[in-house]
């Protein structure tokens, strides 16, 4: 069973962002059966997530000050750490991703200095009324990468494009070969990020809660992030 984390970045109880996905879940479990995934979703207007501060606490000590006073973000955390396949769906809001998907972002982005996600298989869906949906992609893809996850599909669904029914397809069949791959696939670009922190993280002058998770975790120990990545996956 491959467990899927899900995301949806989006204040409104009639989430268009949300629609797609269960659109997607129900292909997946026509094609797949229900027994195939265990889903574990969160929607931004029913966590009430709190704000980031600003305080970097996080960039010092490698966890929220902020994470004790809510169990959501907590709960978020593990389902994340837990999960096989991780889903991101934001709305697409004067061309970026929402101010609920950027919070969460903000939330977590201690962990873009420690790529924690190597080994995770990544799908990200935009939606958009007519346009700007790629920019909040890209944007979300290059977080995606600081975070380890390799982005094997994206989804933009625009309302006026007439190409929705076929994205959706589209999506849903790539989310279905991946379920049944049972391999990693690492991208040049996180093999990049990698290298780059593994050069920092390896001087014995610098110091900092990333170089004690990696040397913890035994990120220092391989050559490529593949793998690093291939290790963590079949443990």
């Amino acid at each position: 069973m491959k467990k899927i984390f899900v995301y949806i970045g989006s204040n409104n109880k009639n989430s268009k962002t949300m629609k797609v996905f269960n659109e997607i879940r129900n292909n997946l479990e026509a094609h797949l059966g229900v027994e195939k995934c265990k889903y574990t979703i969160f929607q931004a207007f029913n966590l009430n997530l709190k704000t980031c501060i600003g305080c970097s606490v996080c960039f010092l000590k490698g966890s929220c000050t902020l994470e004790n006073k809510e169990q959501n973000y907590k709960e978020m955390l593990s389902a994340m750490s837990e999960a096989d396949i991780i889903i991101l769906g934001t709305p697409t809001y004067l061309h970026h991703i929402s101010s609920e998907m950027k919070n969460f972002l903000d939330r977590i982005a201690y962990l873009t200095h420690v790529m924690p996600f190597i080994g995770k298989k990544c799908v990200l869906l935009v939606s958009a009324d007519s346009n700007g949906s790629g920019f909040a992609m890209d944007y979300m893809k290059k977080i995606a990468t600081f975070l380890g996850l390799n982005v094997e599909t994206t989804g933009h669904f625009l309302e006026i494009d007439g190409k929705k029914s076929w994205e959706l397809a589209r999506v849903s069949n790539d989310l279905i070969n991946m379920i049944k791959k049972n391999s990693i696939e690492i991208n040049e670009e996180i093999d990049q990020q990698y290298q780059s922190y593994k050069r920092i993280y390896s001087r014995t002058d610098y110091s900092g809660f990333e170089k004690d998770y990696w040397i913890e975790n035994g990120y220092l120990e391989y050559e490529t992030a593949y793998q690093l990545g291939r290790a963590k996956y079949h443990k």
